[in-house]
């Protein structure tokens, strides 16, 4: 008999695409799927859709809250779900009808804790944009591999990817109140579990749609990246793992997004900040020099950053002002 799979999706303001997405959940070819739809302060339709599908199909549940983020939905769906298994999915995202079948008979032939799939960057129109590799391969990873890979910004930190038995996930909160969370959340996950399964083929389809395709201006969001760095580290302090050059990139290359990202405004806001950044990039300029990871021109921004933080960010703006 199928174990259940309970499905956390987070639901703001997404009447636009909720449909494709919970019919890509409901038409899966693994049936026995538990749905929960976390509405989270939607100013739409998307409530009233919600009970729509929840009258039409008895395996979704409903749940409403006021807006706390994307995080506290997430965690709301944890702790109310059933199943043996745990996954999630973004309101604007949708599966392949055959990824839920594909992914947990792969858990259960080679008794897996979790499992990722790979992903395709697909348009409103349904055309793929970028697709990751295909070859049905599984290739498994150590949590020592796997963070490593995140701390390289290689590794899989999307959650919409992965399904993990309940009993890994249960026991962990996703931290609310700051965005990047996923990052710091899927490293406890990979210590829970000791590693991961990545299945090489895309079941994941990830929708950029216009309003996501140019970030709102600015570029605090690499303080909260940076937040969640320390976080991983405290997370990881009493395991051995050879890591510290990937680390330290991750370290600098964030000081690099900084440096190159901060609008006027926020460096004013952040002035503080970023006088203890200068020391540290300072402080750390021999270990930016020799990092084998970041590339030449992260190291020259990072040496201009250190004495004039601004001047990457203006460099940045002449040069695309040359190119119009």
């Amino acid at each position: 008999m199928e174990q259940k799979l309970s499905v956390v999706v987070p639901v703001y303001n997404a009447e636009k695409y909720l449909s494709k997405c919970v019919n890509s959940i409901l038409n899966q070819t693994y049936s026995n799927i538990e749905l929960l739809l976390i509405n989270d302060g939607s100013k739409d339709r998307s409530l009233e859709l919600c009970y729509e599908f929840a009258k039409k199909d008895k395996r979704i549940k409903v749940f409403d809250k006021p807006n706390g983020g994307a995080a506290s939905a997430r965690n709301l769906g944890i702790r109310e779900a059933t199943g043996s298994y745990i996954g999630f999915c973004d309101a604007d995202d949708y599966f392949d009808n055959d990824a839920f079948s594909m992914l947990l008979s792969v858990m259960e032939e080679n008794n897996l804790s979790t499992v990722e799939c790979v992903s395709r960057v697909v348009n409103n129109n349904g055309d793929v944009l970028v697709e990751d590799a295909k070859d049905k391969c599984i290739c498994r990873k150590t949590a020592e591999e796997a963070i490593r890979d995140i701390f390289l910004r290689k590794g899989n930190v999307h959650l919409a990817t992965r399904i993990t038995k309940s009993e890994y996930i249960k026991c962990l909160q996703i931290p609310e109140g700051k965005r990047v969370e996923d990052f710091y959340f899927t490293i406890l996950l990979l210590l829970n579990t000791q590693g991961t399964a990545i299945y090489n083929f895309p079941f994941y389809n990830y929708l950029l749609s216009e309003g996501s395709v140019t970030r709102s201006g600015g570029g605090n969001i690499y303080f909260d990246a940076l937040y969640f760095y320390y976080k991983s580290l405290e997370a990881i302090k009493d395991k051995k793992y050879q890591i510290q050059e990937e680390q330290e990139y991750y370290l600098f290359k964030m000081y690099y997004l900084l440096a190159v990202s901060l609008t006027r405004k926020e460096r004013k806001q952040y002035n503080a900040e970023i006088k203890l950044i200068k020391k540290e990039i300072k402080l750390n300029k021999n270990k930016i020099k020799a990092n084998k990871y970041l590339l030449q021109k992260e190291k020259i921004v990072l040496q201009i950053a250190s004495i004039i933080f601004a001047m990457p960010k203006l460099m940045y703006k002449l040069k695309n002002r040359r190119k119009q």
